[in-house]
């Protein structure tokens, strides 16, 4: 199984929390890269301008410093998890921020949080925070270059 079998199998893109990631966006109309149709639609009615984007060999289509955000749902298997938060970090511009949404309810259960902060960090993102909202994790960092 290759790293996009595990994007698609694993639920990266899908919709858990698309909401809760669209508020975490700070600014105004900002350029977020959105990996997922219900994480863009959430995006655009917060007005922002969501740039679509799918995973593809372990890439993104896009450009280095391409946005000021990126917000995914869901994280595929630890083993290759580390890698995509790096891609994912690549497109985003010095200063912008990662955001990624994971279960975290009794019913649905994501990575533990400690782990997704280390994989953040191992990805060179800084100023991680981590916040509840109605039975999902969103883990956010900040792009420093």
């Amino acid at each position: 199984m290759n790293v996009d079998d595990w994007v698609l199998a694993l639920g990266v893109g899908s919709g858990r929390g698309a909401r809760a990631l669209a508020r975490a966006v700070r600014g105004d109309k900002r350029q977020v890269v959105a990996l997922g149709e219900a994480v863009a639609r959430a995006l655009e009615q917060a007005g922002h301008a969501a740039l679509r984007a799918r995973m593809e060999r372990g890439r993104l289509a896009l450009d280095d410093s391409a946005a000021d955000a990126l917000c995914t749902s869901g994280l595929p298997d630890l083993s290759v998890a580390p890698q995509l938060i790096k891609e994912c970090a690549r497109v985003v511009r010095s200063g912008g921020s990662v955001i990624v949404a994971t279960a975290a309810g009794i019913v649905g259960r994501g990575p533990e949080r400690h782990v997704l902060t280390a994989m953040f960090m191992h990805a060179g993102l800084v100023d991680i925070t981590q916040q509840l909202s109605r039975g999902t994790a969103l883990t956010s960092g900040r792009v420093r270059r």
